[in-house]
């Protein structure tokens, strides 16, 4: 009869409930934070890159294409760990260029073993941005 009542390890089991919970919690809080910073990033980097093929548009340029992929490597590869895979697309008739297009694919790697669990390895993140040349 008194072990039905007795108090001592009710903390302890009340703990072994929890903890799992706010681990799951805190860590996809982490997890989610830099999936967010890594989208930020390339973002940013995806719309500097376009603005940088329009900006000085040089109306039937061929390496207008290699100029933005290498533009945004070198903004990108202190910033974010890993490969960067960029399509750049540059729209006109040949002659008159219209609009730059980058597309950039990211794998952001995740690093807790519950996150893993639920998510996988890694989240891939796709960013396109399109700048008009006017």
């Amino acid at each position: 009869m008194r072990l039905l009542r007795a108090k001592d390890g009710d903390t302890v089991t009340e703990l072994a409930l929890i903890l799992p919970v706010f681990l799951l919690i805190l860590f996809g809080i982490v997890e989610g934070s830099q999936i967010l910073g890594a989208w930020v990033i390339l973002t940013n980097e995806t719309r500097q890159a376009a603005r940088y093929g329009v900006a000085g548009v040089r109306d039937g340029d061929s390496n207008l294409t290699t100029e933005v992929q290498a533009q945004f490597g070198t903004d990108v590869k202190s910033l974010l760990p890993g490969a960067v895979t960029t399509t750049v697309t540059v729209a006109g008739d040949g002659i008159e260029t219209t609009a730059v297009t980058v597309t950039a694919t990211y794998s952001v790697p995740l690093q807790t073993p519950f996150t893993q669990a639920a998510m996988g390895a890694s989240v891939p993140i796709q960013v396109t941005s399109t700048m008009r040349a006017e």
